[in-house]
């Protein structure tokens, strides 16, 4: 989400060399422009600018990418399901090797033994609003639910 103005005072700063890390499939920069004005070019990430992403989605190799080949954040169970969810690896075959992780303790605590969990909350008719002069959104019966949950969680502890 780095503004390209900003890694290019990053980089400014270097002495040997610089490693810039990220999946241009996330978020760009957040910028509260419209795409085509002069502060909308802010909102472009330095994988579109310098057409990684194009690249890749054409299926062309890209020898400054190190891509990632081992992942380590998740539980496998959530891994799996974020692969089939996200595209690029769908398209691509980029699935990176998911280390194994013991399942959590606390995973017995809310009366499963799953990593990943789903929750349909559409009965409750959740609804999203957004703070004035923000424009992020909220969701406040996701919230809730969240809360339910960790309150569950806490009475088994």
């Amino acid at each position: 989400m780095a503004m390209p103005p900003l890694l290019a005072y990053a980089v400014s700063l270097a002495r040997k060399r610089v490693v810039l890390a990220g999946d241009m499939y996330q978020l760009p920069p957040v910028v509260n422009s419209k795409p085509n004005s002069a502060g909308g070019i802010l909102g472009i990430d330095i994988f579109e600018r310098r057409h990684i992403t194009d690249a890749i989605d054409s299926g062309l190799d890209v020898p400054q990418l190190a891509k990632l080949t081992t992942q380590r954040r998740m539980h496998p169970d959530i891994a799996a399901g974020a692969n089939v969810l996200i595209d690029s690896y769908k398209r691509h075959g980029n699935h990176p090797k998911v280390m194994d992780r013991p399942m959590p303790d606390f995973l017995s605590a809310i009366g499963t033994n799953r990593a990943l969990v789903v929750i349909d909350i559409t009965d409750l008719n959740p609804w999203s609003g957004k703070m004035p002069g923000s424009l992020s959104r909220f969701n406040f019966i996701s919230g809730q639910a969240s809360v339910e949950l960790s309150a569950l969680y806490a009475a088994q502890l």
